[in-house]
């Protein structure tokens, strides 16, 4: 997990990894559970879902769904099986406008650590 601070904005940038193993399911299947949970969790209540969708990046294949907890606060869960049997989420998270500056960097990251 890596925290990325802007002077005068505490935890601007966040993105966190981990690796589930013993994972049968398709990305789009587990992913779909995850946003299900996360629906169903307090902590986003009021929180705007989106839809989850796929995506290639770097010849990988990623599923993704955003979340906005409010206007300040944005989410992107990303996923993508590392093999059969293990999955790697990734969930980037920024406060603000520094959502739009680093989520393509982010997005970057992704495609050239796919391969």
């Amino acid at each position: 997990e890596g925290e990325f601070f802007v002077k005068g904005k505490r935890k601007a940038v966040n993105v966190s990894l981990k690796i589930f193993t013993e994972v049968p399911l398709s990305i789009p299947i587990f992913l779909g559970q995850a946003r299900k949970g996360m629906q169903e969790d307090s902590k986003y209540d009021g929180a705007f879902m989106g839809n989850l969708k796929s995506q290639t990046l770097g010849n990988k294949q990623w599923s993704s769904f955003s979340i906005k907890m409010n206007p300040e606060i944005r989410q992107e869960v990303w996923g993508r099986k590392l093999n059969s049997d293990t999955a790697l989420l990734v969930l980037f998270t920024a406060v603000g406008t520094y959502y739009d500056q680093y989520h393509p960097s982010f997005v970057s990251i992704l495609a050239q650590s796919a391969d």
